[in-house]
């Protein structure tokens, strides 16, 4: 089977390994679920000292101004948990920011900053667990206060102690000045940013690493080659941003090289966009073999 070269929108994506006490985890596998609603999000709690009794060290959760929100899409075997997000650097009582239920995306919620420089730090626990070695990953930042963060989190490779995969990540900033998001190229049509984060290294009950999105019976181009470039696919672990021609179509998926003529692969996704409109669609998969998607819209 023949393939092309994916292009894959990297400027605007910073990628993040969890690392305490076990090593870094790949950016991979999979979850399940369904596309589900937006899950309420815990409010930046009254500042609490984050030092135990007995003269530890103590910090407070000050407001920071920047938005956050989390789409959980991380499964462990057997399990699909919920994530306790703290901001702080460790499982902190007080410092609870969300708990997001599995394939759901958060509210946006205030991460805190710990500090007069604007540092941050969110930790992900499975839901309920508050040990070191519950610990999934932390993502650490300098904040101005005025961004917008979507962070995705899927299952890594490697385990921590409590023997369960690492997370991997991958931090969105939607409103970077300096690498911002792509825009639709030409009226009459919106953008798709496709994310595979959360598969396996092949699609669902598959082989294939590549995959074409279809509309109408043609493969989407990406923004990077413009409307006139050849069809472009997207596969597990990467971010890639498509040109979706405005209007309710159902999107096709097709592994093949490159043909979205016929009948897709998996089944179709209903998609109703306006020119100028972005939004996300993340991919992950219940069992190996089906294709599911979570869609998630972004604010102008």
């Amino acid at each position: 089977m023949g393939r092309r070269a994916l292009v894959i929108l990297i400027a605007i994506v910073v990628g993040a390994c969890s690392g305490g006490g076990g090593g870094a985890a790949t950016l991979a596998p999979g979850a399940s679920g369904g596309p589900r609603t937006a899950a309420p999000s815990v409010a930046v709690p009254t500042p609490q000292s984050t030092g135990g009794g007995g003269g530890g060290i103590r910090r407070t959760l000050r407001p920071s101004g920047a938005k956050v929100r989390v789409v959980n899409l991380y499964s462990s075997p057997g399990e699909n948990p919920a994530l306790d997000i703290y901001g702080s650097p460790a499982a902190t009582p007080g410092l609870l920011v969300a708990t997001v239920p599995y394939a759901t995306v958060s509210d946006w919620f205030d991460p805190g900053i710990l500090n007069d420089q604007g540092d941050a730090d969110l930790t992900f626990y499975p839901a309920g667990t508050t040990e070191a070695g519950d610990r999934l990953g932390d993502q650490s930042e300098t904040l101005k206060g005025n961004e917008r963060i979507t962070i995705v989190i899927a299952a890594g490779e490697s385990t921590n102690k409590a023997g369960k995969p690492y997370a991997g990540w991958r931090t969105i900033f939607e409103t970077d000045a300096q690498n911002p998001l792509a825009t639709p190229p030409a009226a009459g049509t919106a953008v798709l940013f496709v994310d595979g984060l959360a598969l396996a290294k092949t699609f669902p009950g598959s082989t294939d690493s590549f995959l074409y999105l279809g509309v109408d019976g043609k493969c989407l181009p990406s923004v990077e080659v413009g409307e006139n470039g050849s069809p472009q696919p997207t596969g597990p672990d990467t971010f890639q941003s498509f040109i979706y021609p405005a209007g309710a179509h159902d999107l096709t998926f097709h592994i093949t090289n490159p043909d979205c003529g016929g009948k897709g692969t998996y089944r179709s996704l209903p998609v109703d966009l306006k020119p100028g409109d972005r939004t996300f669609v993340f991919f992950y998969s219940p069992d190996g073999k089906t294709l599911q998607e979570l869609l998630l819209p972004i604010a102008p």
